[in-house]
């Protein structure tokens, strides 16, 4: 009898219920705790991304500003205009040195090599007048626009001067 009364007192019914009612609190821990992780990485990828923009930012802002070291004297751009196919022409492009230091051209590069720079090796002294002279070679007809980049010491951008023009059979 006490085998009889333990089976009738004792519920299948509510272990049945604890059972799955302990598998779904389980199941909500996992998936809360899998959510947590994910949203804790993605919140330390954010702050990892963010804080990166802000020191790249805030290194660029504390980087000299490319000061200025000459002033031109002559236009940054010469019109050659109308020239004969075979002919080679020359103009001179001025500068002044406009900082405390003497400074020279380090580097000159052309457009192509039908464009030749040629300068002279010397530094220019502080308030004093350098020049560069560009040479067009007119070998193609039609009309031609070509760019000259300078650079000069102390300067990190190199300077651009155009020269163009029209080539016309001869």
């Amino acid at each position: 009898m006490k085998n009889a009364e333990f089976c009738s007192s004792f519920n299948f019914v509510n272990i049945r219920k604890s059972v799955i009612a302990y598998l779904y609190i389980r199941k909500a821990y996992h998936l809360s705790f899998n959510f947590r992780q994910t949203y804790c990485l993605q919140l330390k990828y954010c702050i990892v991304k963010y804080f990166s923009l802000l020191i790249i930012i805030s290194c660029a802002f504390s980087l000299p500003a490319d000061t200025q070291v000459v002033q031109w004297q002559t236009t940054t751009e010469h019109d050659f205009g109308d020239l004969l196919r075979g002919e080679s022409v020359t103009f001179d492009f001025k500068f002044k040195n406009i900082s405390d230091q003497p400074i020279s051209i380090d580097n000159v590069r052309p457009d192509c090599g039908c464009t030749a720079p040629n300068w002279e090796n010397i530094p220019t002294l502080p308030d004093s007048v350098g020049t560069l002279s560009i040479t067009f070679d007119a070998t193609k007809k039609g009309y031609f626009n070509k760019k000259v980049k300078v650079f000069f010491s102390g300067q990190r951008k190199g300077e651009k001067l155009y020269v163009e023009g029209w080539v016309e059979e001869e």
